[in-house]
């Protein structure tokens, strides 16, 4: 039986009727939603099989060699049409949200997200993790796992990178959503997620780069960039800067 009580599942994804709430550290907002709709409830593993990568040598689909990296790569499905076939995530659909939990095997691999694609996000007091150090920087990665939120307009790329001293042939697993949202407007509501006293699933997109296609995604939400405010704030300050945002 279906626990809709609380914030999100046994596999993360968030509840109908409670918010996810899209943070971008490179402007510091937030865009909290409301998901009003979810799509394949029950069904939301999807078996992608090896990481869409084939390197020079050895060239085996999947194949990180040793002390190497992949490419920056998208994941494509063929059985898509031909507009959504190369990233199967990336779209461009009015009040709507991939939210997945990317499961990469074996564990030991380095996963860095580019968020937006063709930039490197992460930075160490001014250092950004370079792709030609893949297997020597030791930040800016996560392994086993990562959460994407595909917001519309914003396109992921992924790097894997293997440190070990033997090629790793790799397998990739999707838990996912698709959300129908509605921007959550009530001023006093936003400012009760910002102060924990709503649950809700908080999940950030990308790091220090800007993302040139943010205000494509807020009309295609519609939505506004809400300043995340310190919770020590004044709840009148924060209220009236919250308001001022939604003007």
């Amino acid at each position: 039986m279906l626990n809709l009580d609380r914030v999100v599942d046994e596999k993360g994804l968030v509840n109908i009727g409670f918010p996810i709430v899209l943070y971008f550290p490179f402007n510091n907002t937030i865009v909290p939603l409301k998901v009003k709709r979810r799509l394949n409830y029950g069904y939301e593993t999807f078996e992608y099989g090896h990481f869409p990568y084939t390197p020079v040598s050895p060239a085996v689909a999947g194949v990180i060699p040793t002390l190497n990296y992949s490419t920056e790569t998208v994941f494509s499905y063929s059985r898509l049409d031909t507009t959504t076939q190369p990233d199967m995530f990336y779209h461009a659909d009015k009040d709507t949200v991939f939210h997945a939990y990317m499961y990469v095997t074996p564990e030991i691999l380095r996963i860095f997200t580019r968020i937006p694609k063709g930039t490197t996000p992460q930075e160490f007091r001014g250092v950004i993790p370079s792709n030609d150090l893949a297997t020597s920087i030791e930040f800016g990665f996560s392994r086993g796992m990562a959460e994407l939120a595909y917001a519309p307009k914003i396109r992921y790329g992924i790097v894997l990178a293997n440190e070990t001293n033997i090629d790793l042939q790799t397998y990739i697993k999707f838990v996912y959503a698709q959300y129908e949202t509605d921007f959550i407007d009530d001023a006093q509501t936003i400012l009760n997620i910002i102060k924990d006293r709503v649950p809700a699933h908080m999940t950030p997109l990308g790091g220090t780069v800007e993302q040139a296609n943010f205000g494509d995604m807020l009309d295609l939400l519609g939505a506004k960039a809400i300043p995340y405010i310190p919770s020590y704030t004044p709840d009148s300050q924060a209220l009236q800067q919250i308001q001022e945002a939604l003007r």
